[in-house]
């Protein structure tokens, strides 16, 4: 079998840090060697299924470890769903990796300098690579597609905007050629109320055919985007139903406003025009 991991050189007060409880096993002690594993519940899932997989091994790399004990599955929010993988864990050793450090402060973290001091007073014999948040890491990783999303966002806004002012434009010229129309119905015993009836069902009946070939085309696109989600899918509802309400809002009053303004004209007026 074929898997992505990820593997970790933790202590065992790591999980006790960020709140990962051990499920099934044990934590680390002094005496576990390198070979020692904490596997996650989805790599346990994977390998073993719903057998309990401490005492269990695996090999990976080439070299083979011993399962002490399985932590709960972790997820990392990320734009791209293979960087959510299953992990495992080493306990810490002298090993060629670089170590890294969490410092977890409530409610709030002093500046990266200053923990940059700190260490330096504390521990002069370890060299800081590298310091910095969680957050700033991830405003970071997120900037570009962010940054996508705004300008994708403002496409859409814009196509919404044109696609409603354009309907809005057809439809009103189509119920103003129809003023003649009006006038002979009017002529013939129709009550404004009556006239305005007729406009509203014949825009209704053309922007719900249009709504549902729309819908359709979307649909079948949508598809192409989906690399471009995150925490959002090709059918989420309130997305469809901003738009849908948008454009029959903008059919409505397309259809409307001429109608109320030939319904209230006279007759005679109305039947004059060519």
């Amino acid at each position: 079998m074929n898997l992505t991991l990820e593997r970790y050189v933790v202590t065992p007060q790591l999980f006790a840090l960020y709140e990962i409880p051990i499920v099934r096993g044990r934590s680390f002690t002094s005496s576990d060697t390198f070979s020692n594993v904490i596997v996650s519940q989805g790599l346990a899932a994977r390998l073993w299924g719903d057998a309990d997989p401490v005492g269990h091994s695996f090999r990976f790399i080439g070299e083979r470890f011993q399962v002490v004990g399985v932590a709960r599955e972790i997820h990392f929010p990320s734009l791209d769903p293979r960087a959510d993988v299953p992990e495992f864990y080493h306990p810490y050793k002298e090993v060629p990796f670089t170590p890294m450090a969490s410092l977890r402060c409530d409610p709030g973290c002093p500046d990266s300098a200053v923990i940059r001091h700190h260490l330096a007073a504390s521990h002069p014999g370890v060299k800081v690579q590298a310091a910095g948040t969680v957050d700033s890491k991830y405003v970071a990783e997120l900037a570009r597609p962010r940054a996508a999303a705004a300008v994708a966002l403002t496409f859409a806004v814009f196509a919404l905007t044109a696609t409603a002012a354009g309907l809005f434009s057809v439809l009103s010229y189509a119920v103003t050629r129809r003023r003649r129309e009006f006038g002979i119905r009017a002529a013939l015993g129709a009550t404004p109320r009556r006239v305005r009836q007729v406009v509203l069902r014949d825009g209704v009946i053309v922007a719900t055919i249009g709504l549902a070939l729309g819908t359709l085309f979307a649909i079948a696109l949508a598809g192409a985007l989906r690399s471009l989600q995150y925490g959002v899918t090709s059918t989420d509802p309130l997305s469809w139903t901003i738009v849908l309400a948008v454009l029959a809002l903008t059919t409505l009053t397309a259809s409307w406003l001429p109608a109320r303004n030939a319904a209230r004209l006279d007759p005679i007026m109305l039947l004059r025009e060519e």
